[in-house]
């Protein structure tokens, strides 16, 4: 089911955390190996992410790794060759370490519930932590069967890649956090129905399971600024609309106030085409230079992602309302006598 929904597109990052038991290798009894006959000896954590633990269950904690290893070998991908030329790494509690009078540095040797033998790297120690969260040692007289003695210690932590690797299956998990893509926030209805798909799918799990999304932080946070960008997306034509309108006035505007110096350029000898040109040229290059100077602080201010197609979308209508501007207010002007355009009052 984990892998199913990690792969899953909507997915951008998983934690998963269990618990299983193990039973310790007696080093002086090896044709013995199981020192504990009923109560497990040890327990182990496995996680693929350290610091999401840390803010749970290992909520407290305080890790100290050997030169060499960190907290990025529980994200790790491990494979065979990874563990060649030195055993798999764990994170031992300082009291089992202790007890047992082992240190970092050193191999040791467990057996899982299912019979399964492997050597581990105490790559590290971990002192802290909730004094509930702990695993039972006992030893049980074996003609008896009585509990001689027990013991409660800290879980030693394994990296999920692991136990996969050495373990050979996948543990029960106790927690699955699915983190979703930011780029499917919007979509979270649609989202929910898929990922629940998927675990409707035969074989996907023993028993009935369901998702639990905490979502509702993130939904009170994305109402109010759905409600802004309906807003906005009845808010741009107007604006896109004025901004052609201011455009067009402007250009105009400034076209009729040049009546003067086109009527002296018209008994100058210039021609009514030429002057229309002039006149629009003129207000087109300023209106350019304006676009380009704003294109290039919104450059500035967002970066190059800023320009986009509704920026050059909205500067090419902007300069279309001071063509047309411009175009109908040097027709106006050019098609007026001279000495009527002298008799303009400012």
């Amino acid at each position: 089911m984990k892998e199913q929904l990690e792969e899953s597109p909507y997915i951008e990052k998983v934690y998963v955390d269990a618990i299983f038991q193990l039973r310790s290798i007696d080093p002086k009894d090896p044709d013995n190996p199981y020192r504990i006959k009923r109560v497990p000896a040890h327990g182990a954590f496995v996680t693929n992410d350290l610091s999401t633990a840390q803010l749970g269950v290992l909520k407290g904690t305080t890790l100290q790794f050997l030169p060499g290893y960190d907290a990025s070998i529980f994200s790790k991908q491990w494979t065979e060759a990874d563990i060649k030329d030195r055993a798999a790494p764990v994170i031992m509690p300082e009291d089992l370490l202790a007890y047992n009078e082992l240190a970092p540095g050193q191999e040791v040797t467990w057996v899982s519930e299912a019979g399964a033998k492997f050597t581990v790297f105490i790559a590290g120690s971990y002192s802290g932590g909730s004094s509930n969260w702990m695993a039972v040692q006992g030893a049980v007289d074996p003609k008896s069967g009585e509990l001689l003695v027990a013991y409660r210690f800290h879980y030693m932590l394994m990296p999920l890649g692991i136990h996969e690797l050495i373990i050979g299956q996948l543990p029960r998990y106790m927690h699955a956090s699915f983190y979703l893509d930011s780029a499917y926030y919007r979509d979270l209805d649609f989202v929910k129905k898929e990922l629940n798909a998927i675990l409707a799918e035969p074989g996907m799990s023993i028993t009935p399971a369901h998702l639990k999304f905490w979502d509702e932080e993130l939904t009170a946070a994305l109402l109010p600024l759905e409600k802004n960008l309906s807003l906005l997306g009845v808010l741009y034509p107007v604006t896109l609309a004025v901004s052609v309108l201011i455009g067009f006035g402007l250009s105009l505007g400034l076209v009729l106030q040049q009546a003067r110096e086109s009527a002296l350029l018209r008994m100058l000898g210039v021609g009514a085409v030429p002057l229309r040109l002039l006149l629009s040229g003129t207000q087109l290059l300023l209106a350019l230079a304006g676009v380009l100077v704003g294109l290039g602080l919104l450059a500035l201010l967002r970066g190059p992602a800023g320009l986009g197609p509704q920026a050059f979308g909205a500067a090419g209508l902007y300069l279309a309302g001071v063509l047309l501007g411009t175009l109908l207010g040097a027709t106006l002007v050019s098609r007026r006598k001279p000495m009527e355009l002298l008799q303009v009052k400012e």
